[in-house]
């Protein structure tokens, strides 16, 4: 995407509505993601809106002729509705 949208908020913003249908739209339980390593912005992101790192699927893309890791992460409805609560 164009670096000029970078930094304003729109990634995380996006995340959280995404996650935000799933879990209250979709009644789903867990959402998953895969996040390459090339990608820390993206990885921010997705820490940020309370996803956790589950584990790496080594050299799973060849790109530009370097392999690159995939980072599964997840997030779980209960740690979504937690994240939700205010702390007192």
């Amino acid at each position: 995407g164009s670096s000029r949208y970078f930094g304003k908020g729109y990634g995380s913003e996006a995340t959280r509505l995404l996650i935000d249908y799933g879990f209250r739209e979709l009644k789903l339980h867990r959402i998953e993601l895969e996040v390459y390593d090339f990608n820390p912005r993206a990885q921010h992101v997705y820490e940020k809106a309370g996803f956790m790192r589950e584990g790496v699927r080594r050299d799973v893309l060849l790109w530009d002729g370097d392999y690159h890791s995939a980072i599964v992460m997840s997030i779980l409805a209960p740690e979504y509705e937690a994240r939700l609560v205010p702390m007192e």
